[in-house]
């Protein structure tokens, strides 16, 4: 199937905007707790936090799809073969432009909210990969849209708590 013949529906894209959402801050989160808790005994400058968040961003990937993305039943594949690897250095350069500031805010709107029927991310189209669905959600949005509630909750839950620790406000 080329492409231009692949067009997702309308619960299509709520499904994978939903799973990617999960998938996010399913990786987020442990991310969140180490690096605060690292940066914070180490008493280190934003400059190494922003600089440890770019490495990740960049080899997050690197083994295959993100572990949040394999977790959703999620993976990153070639645009014209989804059976197909996609090669590292392709990896690499799919979340190249999450390493820039504020690129992530607008890679959020090119995918989630443009107009492209596969929903790809200006990496996507610079490394000519795309988000497949390797387990299709048979019973609909519901389930996905409840994880993504719970994670929310538990990253609230998660900053809150570090706060306390820490001492903060």
């Amino acid at each position: 199937m080329s492409e231009s013949t692949i067009v997702l529906t309308k619960d299509q894209r709520v499904n994978l905007i939903n799973r990617r959402s999960v998938a996010w801050i399913l990786e987020f989160i442990p991310i969140y707790v180490v690096s605060t808790l690292v940066l914070s005994l180490i008493s280190a400058s934003d400059l190494l936090a922003w600089l440890m968040l770019a490495v990740w961003l960049g080899v997050r990937d690197l083994w295959g799809a993100s572990w949040g993305k394999k977790l959703v039943g999620l993976d990153v594949a070639p645009i014209d073969d989804a059976s197909r690897e996609v090669s590292p250095g392709s990896r690499v350069l799919r979340n190249a432009p999450l390493m820039v500031p504020l690129v992530p805010i607008v890679e959020f709107f090119v995918a989630y909210l443009g107009s492209d029927p596969q929903m790809k991310r200006i990496g996507d189209r610079l490394a000519g990969t795309r988000i497949v669905d390797r387990f299709p959600d048979t019973q609909g949005r519901g389930s996905w849209s409840g994880m993504l509630v719970l994670a929310l909750v538990v990253a609230g839950g998660a900053q809150y708590a570090l706060k306390r620790m820490l001492g903060g406000p």
